[in-house]
Parts: structure tokens; C-alpha cells; sequence
């Protein structure tokens, strides 16, 4: 009887906070938007809008702080986020690397993230990532983006794996939701095992991408 070959390992990956750290970029641009706004930051019941999207995060800012034109407001923080990432924007440390090795590996690559189509292209471009993965998943073409598991359920079909043979990269609690609901294991990036999200099921936890090794994947 021959041997079953097994699907290739599909490896995922999150963006913002996971291949990129713009947590700092983020904040700072959400918190110069809001200053604008007249609103001062109260840390103690600030909506978290990490990782959410930046339509849904700026809706929950705007319905948090009173800010009746939600246009307006999403169109001033997206310019003050686009001159964070032109200026600002680093990959997570060991990110790179660890991309390139697993383009030469025999595993597929996707991207999926909760930002939009061109945003996700001009991160790319400026990191020069463009051929390391075999699928790009963006906010444009689900219907229901994280934490919904829409987008990596997409990225599996893309990639020819099922998701019971695909490892998924997170940072964020809606993330964790996501791959949770896929049913694919994650890895939690920028956590240590005792301060991840709450929905946090990941099985292994690294601060960066430095201490991450493929075949032990």
C-alpha cells in the first residue's frame, strides 16, 4: 500500500502587531486624533481597538466619545496613521527572516489581516515582502472579518490546506477568536504564556519572531 502524503503545513500570518509592531504607531495616532476631537483619553474604560479593523475600531471610538461624524473622524485618523507608517513602520523583530525561511521551506504562506487591500499591498511594498506569500487576505474580501474566522477559513482554501494542518501567527484577542473558530492552532506573538488576550488558546507564546523555529512548528 502506498504511503498517504500529507497536505503541505499552511503557516498564516497576521499584519499589524504580529509582522509589524504598530501597536505604538496606533496608539499614537488614535490619541492625536482624539486630541483633535477635544477628548482626552481616560485609560481606564478606553475602548480597545487593536486588531478590531479600522472601520469597527474608530465606530467603537466614536460611539464611546460622542463623535457624531464617523466619516470624518476615520478620514483625520487615517491621515495621521498613514504618516505613522511612512514614517515609523518597522517589522516585529526576526519577522523577516523567519518569512524568508519559510518561503524556502515547503510550507504555504498567507496573509490575513483586518486591513484593507491597499493598505496590506503598501506594507508590503515598504517592507519588501511582496513574494513571500502565496495568498493575501485582506478586509475587502470577507464579509465577516476577525474575529469571525471568515478570513482564515479563506486563506486555507486559497492555500489548497485544511485548516487542521495550518499554524496561524496572532497578537490580538480577535484574532485568537478567529483561528479558534477555524479550528486552526495559533501562535501568539508579543505574549508570554501569562499575558495573552483572554480566548488566548495558543500552544506556544514568543515575544518576537527571534525565538521562533520553523521545523519545530
Amino acid at each position: 500500500m502506498a504511503a498517504r502524503i500529507q497536505e503541505p503545513l499552511a503557516i498564516l500570518f497576521d499584519l499589524d502587531g504580529t509582522l509589524i509592531d504598530t501597536l505604538p504607531l496606533h496608539l499614537s495616532a488614535e490619541r492625536r486624533a482624539l486630541a483633535d476631537y477635544g477628548v482626552e483619553i481616560d485609560a481606564s474604560d478606553h475602548p480597545q481597538t487593536f486588531g478590531s479593523g479600522i472601520l469597527p475600531g474608530m465606530a467603537m471610538l466614536a460611539d464611546h466619545y460622542g463623535i457624531h461624524d464617523l466619516q470624518a473622524f476615520t478620514d483625520h485618523y487615517l491621515s495621521l496613521w498613514n504618516a505613522e507608517i511612512d514614517e515609523n513602520l518597522a517589522p516585529t523583530l526576526g519577522a523577516i527572516e523567519f518569512l524568508n525561511s519559510a518561503a524556502n521551506s515547503k510550507a504555504r504562506a498567507a496573509l490575513v489581516t483586518s486591513g484593507e487591500q491597499v493598505y496590506a499591498e503598501h506594507v508590503i511594498e515598504k517592507l519588501g515582502i511582496a513574494g513571500l506569500f502565496d495568498a493575501v487576505v485582506t478586509s475587502d474580501v470577507v464579509s465577516r472579518p476577525k474575529p469571525a474566522p471568515e478570513a482564515y477559513l479563506l486563506a486555507c482554501e486559497l492555500l489548497h490546506v485544511a485548516p487542521g494542518r495550518a499554524i496561524g501567527f496572532e497578537d490580538s484577542a480577535s484574532g485568537f477568536r478567529s483561528l479558534a473558530a477555524a479550528g486552526i492552532e495559533a501562535v501568539a506573538i508579543g505574549h508570554t504564556r501569562g499575558d495573552c488576550p483572554d480566548g488566548c488558546s495558543a500552544h506556544a507564546h514568543h515575544m518576537d519572531f527571534t525565538s521562533v523555529v520553523l521545523t519545530e512548528l
